[in-house]
């Protein structure tokens, strides 16, 4: 029997991804950097690349699709978590007739704050105020406590080395471009929608509402982050196993 394909949409960097090995195991695996991780840009587009995230979740999505042009993919899973689920949304949107299903990690229709919001509003400001104060700082809170210290000290270093600075700190959590709940809404496809619980920037009002507005998709609740939690790579199986071929 031919293995799954999966595809895992970064929000920044592949590095994100700790549970690539496991899904390696039964599936084709797809994985790459962001725009502006691990290549030479202007400073005029790393600074777009910070501020605007509409533009910097486009290229995202495009570079997610020439890697599965570049490897013949006719069929695949399309894997988001975060805010990289825009991305993943956007692949869907151009390519319907590729994508088998999508998994959404932290799924939420938008980045919106405020009361019953999919966003803590209170903490994307302590955020923002900690960033115009010490953007190294930032990045190391962020990472650290955002993912529920998820990533360890060895993994949140090699993404510090390898993805510039000014983009860790300017795009973590911004809204920008199509949200997810518009942009599922075009694509009728099966759907996985897996919730961090206790996490400490997505609500989970946010989540019921996204499980509300797809009834059929199906809906998890784990205590890690996504992107690097066992427990979601199983239910990645699960689901790619009960796809139709």
């Amino acid at each position: 029997m031919e293995k799954p394909r999966i595809l895992l949409v970064p929000e920044f960097t592949e590095l994100e991804w700790a549970i690539r090995p496991q899904l390696e195991e039964w599936a084709e695996v797809a994985v790459y950097d962001g725009p502006g991780v691990g290549e030479e840009v202007s400073e005029d587009e790393l600074e777009r690349l910070a501020s605007d995230p509409g533009h910097r979740r486009t290229l995202t999505a495009r570079r997610g699709l020439e890697e599965v042009e570049r490897r013949g993919w006719e069929r695949f899973v399309v894997v988001g978590d975060s805010t990289s689920n825009i991305s993943a949304c956007a692949i869907a949107n151009e390519r319907p007739d590729a994508v088998a299903g999508l998994a959404l990690g932290h799924a939420a229709l938008d980045l919106e704050g405020g009361e019953g919001g999919a966003i803590n509003g209170e903490i994307r400001a302590a955020l923002e105020h900690l960033v115009d104060q010490d953007r190294e700082q930032f990045v190391q809170h962020a990472i650290t406590q955002l993912t529920g210290a998820n990533y360890d000290e060895k993994l949140s270093g090699e993404m510090v080395e390898r993805v510039p600075l000014r983009l860790l700190a300017g795009g973590w959590m911004q809204a920008g471009g199509p949200t997810v709940g518009e942009m599922l809404a075009e694509v009728e496809r099966p759907l996985l929608f897996v919730e961090h619980s206790g996490c400490l920037m997505y609500t989970p009002e946010g989540f019921a509402r996204a499980a509300s507005a797809f009834p059929g998709a199906r809906t998890h609740s784990i205590p890690d982050k996504p992107s690097v939690s066992d427990e979601f790579a199983g239910l990645l199986r699960e689901f790619c196993e009960g796809l139709p071929h």
